[in-house]
């Protein structure tokens, strides 16, 4: 067991990494290409720091182990905003009462509804999922609709990924770099995948526990992220970001695991890991909508009640 739990552990480290290699080279690539900054910026938003649960969501739902995708993709939504929100506080002095962040965490909400009336049953069919997929695309409309000036905002991800111009020989080392990152991609999921369906069979516990644990590491661009936007002030991407990276791994990627191969879960996704959903996007709006003053006492508290919410998933798994 001990070459499995090796195998995953390197599989994520890899996905991880080239997954930020596969987001900038390509992107890289499409500036190159004549592709307008509002396309990069749009897709960048759209998938930026979620390739990694996309990929392994993706080679999951193809080896009919769905519900790894849907402990995946929980556990990521919970270290987003717990772990790396929670950090960010940190990281921010100040962090002012935003009226569109207000408004996206009530879509939020809306879609962790629509996502518990799916899970009632205990699995998501290929209709839910594409009724997910297609509020996707409504999302990504209205996010631009919303914006006063949606090339600056866009642009700015643009930035916080550091995509530009380049010479001629960093143009082909892109290639390389976006074929390299590709196929590491695809193959450091598939392993992904396999390593954590045996080490779950191997110790009796659920795959849906698994993919919560792994969150930890698939939740790295976020951190990433998080970082960078702090650093460069853009105080608006970093709340957005991971309030959207939230919205986006529930109805892109459940929505495009479930329309690969619908998606079958245990009763522990429905009556622990939502409600804690809940939980944790409820704080989020309570210090946006009442802004609590005192940063750094939610900051620790939030990141404490991650590790309890970790603790607790190993021992109900």
């Amino acid at each position: 067991m001990i070459p499995q739990i090796l195998i995953l552990i390197i599989s994520l480290v890899l996905l991880v990494f080239s997954s930020g290699l596969f987001v900038k080279s390509s992107s890289k690539i499409a500036k190159q290409l004549g592709v307008s900054d509002l396309i990069i910026g749009l897709t960048l938003v759209a998938i930026g720091t979620s390739v990694p649960e996309l990929f392994s969501g993706i080679f999951a739902s193809i080896s009919k182990q769905g519900s790894l995708t849907i402990g995946n993709v929980v556990g990521a939504n919970v270290t987003n905003i717990a772990m790396i929100f929670g950090i960010s506080l940190l990281m921010v002095i100040y962090l002012k009462k935003n009226e569109d962040t207000l408004r996206e965490l009530k879509f939020l909400f809306l879609v962790y509804i629509l996502f518990f009336i799916f899970c009632l049953d205990l699995k998501i069919t290929l209709f839910e999922g594409m009724a997910l997929l297609l509020m996707f695309v409504y999302y990504m409309f209205d996010v631009l609709r919303r914006k006063k000036k949606p090339e600056e905002y866009l642009k700015k991800h643009i930035k916080i990924h550091e995509i530009k111009e380049e010479s001629h020989f960093n143009r082909i080392k892109n290639y390389f770099y976006f074929i390299l990152s590709l196929l590491v991609l695809i193959f450091s999921a598939k392993y992904l995948v396999s390593s954590a369906v045996d080490i779950a069979n191997f110790f009796n516990i659920s795959k849906e526990g698994i993919g919560v644990l792994i969150a930890i590491g698939t939740t790295f661009p976020e951190l990433s992220v998080t970082i960078q936007a702090a650093r460069k002030k853009f105080r608006g991407i970093l709340v957005g970001d991971l309030i959207g990276s939230c919205i986006i791994n529930i109805l892109l990627i459940i929505g495009v695991a479930s329309v690969i191969s619908p998606i079958k879960f245990s009763s522990l996704i429905l009556y622990f890991n939502i409600p804690v959903l809940f939980l944790v996007a409820f704080i989020m709006y309570l210090f946006f909508k009442h802004h609590i003053k005192n940063q750094k006492v939610l900051s620790y508290s939030l990141i404490g009640f991650y590790f309890l919410f970790l603790i607790l998933e190993l021992i109900l798994i």
